[in-house]
């Protein structure tokens, strides 16, 4: 699809004054790091159209692709002075932007500094709003949050930046500051749902979450992330109780309910198989999660149960059926490895990928991905988890 999307453009870039699509060819051969043709390509548009920010936005992006960094500052700030007082809030938010790339943290924030002073005038905050989101991204995570708080102040019944806020708090496990800005919310699946996860996350506050969950969905039944809260947080309350008191059937009752009302959601199914497994039906299990994965055939919540329940089966039948344990074992290989595209250090696909391998008599492989399981184990809990 890249391929004919990329012919698409350069036949449009063909247009006499087309700049739209030659900037865009120009990206998409800096993301194939055809880094010169990427340059070429947007250096005859700035030839062409002229220093503009828009192409000084692309060029910083080419430059920064192939990891001329100083270029790219050196062009921008070039064209900063041209402009002198007349310089605009987003030029400075494009050189803080490249700054940051080049790891030049100190003069980024300056030209932060810079971007959000010039961004006042017009009652706005992306430039701050980039700044925080930066600040997280280097794990500044209080500094951050004392950026929304001067946003939350300066643009008061601001939503986004309200959300914004108590996500970062729930992070930093504030509970008490994310469940403040959370109720300054009006009533809306938004509140609900930050409040709810507040709750869930706290050791003895489970019942609070519950009551929230069912208050949310009698609010909003049709809102289908709100009942998929709710069976998941039902299911956690029976999954803490003893063994013999567990109660799975009214679960699997919501569950049902909600495949059937969203039938082409896979997080419907992944809930409902589930349940399924918690109550042992394995056959039922697998087949909702072989209709999820034909939905979405690299979904990794579908992908992990499937993963799980073709390992067990390898296991299982590894002494009276060795042929069938090799095939069932190699099955679960090949899943392991569209878990292991997106979360390569995944202790537990690892070290479940290491048992496939060793079942399938594949000795080195085995290893390698014991190996790969040691290396991602960060804790000592998860060292004596591997011991075992």
């Amino acid at each position: 699809l890249g391929d004919v999307y990329k012919r698409q453009e350069q036949v449009r870039a063909r247009v006499p004054g087309n700049f739209n699509n030659r900037r865009m060819l120009a990206l998409l051969y800096a993301q194939d790091e055809a880094h010169a043709k990427a340059k070429q390509a947007i250096q005859a548009v700035i030839d062409a159209e002229g220093t503009t920010r828009q192409n000084l936005s692309v060029l910083g992006q080419v430059l920064r692709a192939s990891d001329a960094h100083d270029q790219a500052i050196a062009a921008i700030q070039s064209y900063l002075a041209s402009l002198g007082e007349d310089a605009q809030w987003q030029d400075h938010l494009l050189l803080a932007g490249t700054f940051e790339a080049a790891g030049k943290t100190q003069q980024a924030d300056l030209s932060f500094a810079k971007a959000i002073a010039a961004e006042k005038a017009e009652n706005t905050f992306t430039s701050a709003q980039a700044q925080a989101q930066v600040l997280l991204n280097r794990g500044q995570n209080e500094q951050a949050a004392k950026m929304f708080e001067g946003l939350i102040k300066d643009f008061p019944g601001n939503e986004l930046l309200q959300q914004r806020a108590a996500e970062l708090y729930l992070r930093l496990r504030d509970y008490d500051k994310a469940e403040a800005i959370a109720k300054g919310l009006p009533q809306s699946v938004l509140r609900f749902r930050l409040l709810m996860q507040s709750a869930s996350a706290q050791p003895n506050k489970l019942g609070v979450a519950i009551k929230l969950a069912e208050q949310g969905v009698k609010a909003y039944p049709n809102d289908f992330g709100l009942s998929l809260n709710r069976l998941e947080l039902l299911q956690t309350q029976e999954d803490r109780k003893d063994q013999d008191q567990r109660r799975y059937s009214k679960l699997l009752t919501l569950a049902k309910a909600l495949a059937q009302d969203y039938p082409d959601r896979v997080e419907a199914k992944v809930a409902l198989a589930d349940v399924l497994l918690r109550m042992n039906r394995l056959g039922q299990a697998t087949a909702i999660l072989e209709q999820a994965l034909e939905f979405a055939p690299r979904h990794p919540a579908a992908n992990e149960r499937m993963f799980r329940i073709v390992l067990q089966d390898a296991q299982a039948k590894a002494t009276a059926q060795p042929d069938a344990s090799q095939k069932k074992a190699r099955e679960a290989l090949a899943i392991a490895s569209i878990l292991l595209e997106t979360q390569p250090g995944n202790f537990g696909v690892l070290r479940g990928a290491g048992l496939a391998a060793e079942l399938a008599g594949l000795s080195a492989v085995a290893v390698d991905y014991y190996k790969q399981a040691f290396e991602a184990t960060q804790t000592a809990n998860d060292l004596a988890k591997y011991a075992m």
